[in-house]
C-alpha cells in the first residue's frame, strides 16, 4: 500500500510537470471515475476475504478454502460486469455527465484498469488474511516502478491519455504478480480454493458482502460527485487539479495508519476466532495510540513543509496550500475514525456500519460538496472535513454498541 500511495504521489508530480493544469485535472477526473467504478464493483469482497480467511485459516482450513472460492468467483464476475458497462457507457458518460467528450477514449482505455483493479482488491484481501505482508510489499514494487516509468514515456507522448494507459498497464502487472503471491501463500497454509463448495458460505454474502457493497455504492459515488461538482464550475478542471494534488499529499500522511489498520484487522479477526478478547482489546488500544502519534508527527511535517512540497508540482500549485491544510485536518479525523472502526469491521457488523456510519457520512459529504462547489478546491476540502467529523462521531457510537455486545 505504501508503494502504491507513494507511486501515485510521485506519478502526479511527474504528470503535473508534463501536462498543463487543466489537462492534469482531466486525468484526475478520469482516474477518479475509474477508482469509483472499481470501488463499487469490489463489493467489499477483499475485506470479506481478509476477515474470514484470518478467522478460519487456523481453526477451519476447509472453510477458509470455501471462502477463497466464493470470493474469487464473485470478484471475477463483478470485474467483468463493471468493465463491460464502462466500455458501453464511456462516451455517454464523458458527454452527458463530465461535459467533456474527449474524456470518452480515456474512459474506454480504463475499462481494463477497472477489471484488474477489482480482481486485485480480492487478491490483496486474501494476502492480508494470510498475514502475507512481505509478499504484498515485494509484489507491489515492480508495478509501482513500471507506473512511474510509463508516466514519463506515455505521458510525454500522449498526454492525459498516455497517463491513463500507464495506470492501466501497471494495474495489469500488479494483478499478475499478486496472482502468483496468492497461490504461493495459500499453499503455505494448506488452503485449497474450493469454488464449488464456496456457495455453502453464501450466508456471508448477506451478512458481510451485501452491506459492504451498499457502502461502496454510496461512498465511492459520493467521493466522485465531489470531483464532478468542482469540475462543472467555471475553470473547474484547473481547480480539480489543485484539489487532486492536495488530496494526494494528504493521503501520504495516512499511509502508515492505513497499513496498521489493514494489519490489525487480520490480527483482530484471528483473535476473535480464538475467543481471545484480552489480546483483542490490547491490540486495538495499541493500534489507536500508534495511529494518533504517527498522524500528529506526519501531519505537522506536512503542514510545515507543504508549500515547499507543492512547488515540486509546479508554481501554480502553491496556491493550494490552504486546501492542503484543510485536508490534513480531515485526514486526522478520518484516520482516527478508521482506527476505531476496526471494532466494527473485525466483528463483522457491516449492516451497522452501513446504516449508522456510511449513510450519514456520505449524505453529508454530497450535500456539503454541492453547497460549497462554487468555492472550488477549497469548498471540496471543507466538505471533506464536515463529512470526516460526522464519520468520527458515527463510528465512535457504532463501536461503543459493538463493544457492549462483545463484552
Amino acid at each position: 500500500m505504501a508503494s502504491m500511495q507513494g507511486g501515485t504521489l510521485i506519478g502526479n508530480a511527474i504528470l503535473t510537470n508534463l501536462l498543463g493544469r487543466s489537462e492534469f485535472g482531466q486525468f484526475g477526473m478520469v482516474q477518479s471515475t475509474l477508482l469509483t467504478l472499481s470501488g463499487i464493483s469490489q463489493m467489499g469482497i477483499g475485506m470479506m476475504a481478509t476477515k474470514y480467511i484470518a478467522e478460519h485459516r487456523d481453526s477451519d482450513p476447509e472453510r477458509a478454502g470455501r471462502v477463497l472460492g466464493l470470493c474469487n468467483v464473485i470478484s471475477i464476475g463483478a470485474a467483468l460486469l463493471a468493465s463491460g458497462l464502462l466500455a458501453i457507457a464511456s462516451d455517454w458518460l464523458a458527454q452527458n455527465i463530465l461535459h467533456l467528450p474527449q474524456l470518452g477514449p480515456m474512459l474506454l482505455i480504463g475499462t481494463a484498469y477497472v477489471f484488474f483493479s477489482v480482481v486485485n482488491s480480492y487478491q490483496m484481501g486474501v494476502l492480508a488474511g494470510l498475514e502475507a505482508y512481505k509478499s504484498l510489499a515485494i509484489h507491489s514494487l515492480f508495478p509501482t516502478a513500471l507506473y512511474l516509468a510509463l508516466c514519463v514515456i506515455l505521458g510525454w507522448r500522449w498526454g492525459a491519455e498516455g497517463a491513463v494507459m500507464a495506470l492501466t498497464v501497471s494495474m495489469m502487472a500488479r494483478t499478475a504478480g499478486f496472482f502468483i503471491a496468492t497461490q504461493k501463500e495459500s499453499r503455505r497454509f494448506g488452503l485449497i480454493e474450493d469454488r464449488r463448495g464456496g456457495w455453502q458460505e453464501r450466508a456471508l454474502l448477506w451478512r458481510f458482502a451485501l452491506p459492504s457493497a451498499l457502502t461502496g455504492f454510496l461512498s465511492m459515488p459520493a467521493l466522485w460527485l465531489v470531483n464532478v461538482f468542482v469540475a462543472r464550475q467555471p475553470g473547474g478542471y484547473a481547480e480539480l487539479a489543485l484539489f487532486a494534488v492536495a488530496l494526494s499529499l494528504r493521503n501520504t500522511i495516512l499511509i502508515l495508519p492505513q497499513i496498521a489498520n489493514n494489519v490489525v484487522l487480520s490480527f483482530l479477526s484471528n483473535q476473535l476466532g480464538r475467543k481471545n478478547l484480552g489480546s483483542y482489546w490490547r491490540l486495538f488500544r495499541l493500534n489507536f495510540i500508534i495511529t494518533s502519534v504517527v498522524l500528529l508527527v506526519a501531519g505537522s511535517c506536512m503542514a510545515l513543509f507543504g508549500k515547499v512540497i507543492l512547488k515540486i508540482f509546479g508554481a501554480s500549485y502553491v496556491s493550494g496550500y490552504n486546501v492542503l491544510l484543510i485536508l490534513i485536518c480531515a485526514g486526522f479525523l478520518e484516520a482516527s475514525s478508521n482506527a476505531i472502526y476496526q471494532i466494527v469491521q473485525s466483528s463483522g457488523q457491516m449492516w451497522l456500519s452501513f446504516l449508522a456510519v456510511s449513510v450519514p457520512r456520505d449524505g453529508v459529504l454530497i450535500i456539503s460538496a454541492y453547497a460549497m462547489a462554487p468555492m472550488g478546491a477549497k469548498g471540496a476540502a471543507i466538505a471533506y472535513v464536515v463529512a470526516a467529523l460526522v464519520s468520527f462521531l458515527s463510528v465512535a457510537l457504532a463501536a461503543r454498541r459493538v463493544r457492549a455486545v462483545l463484552a
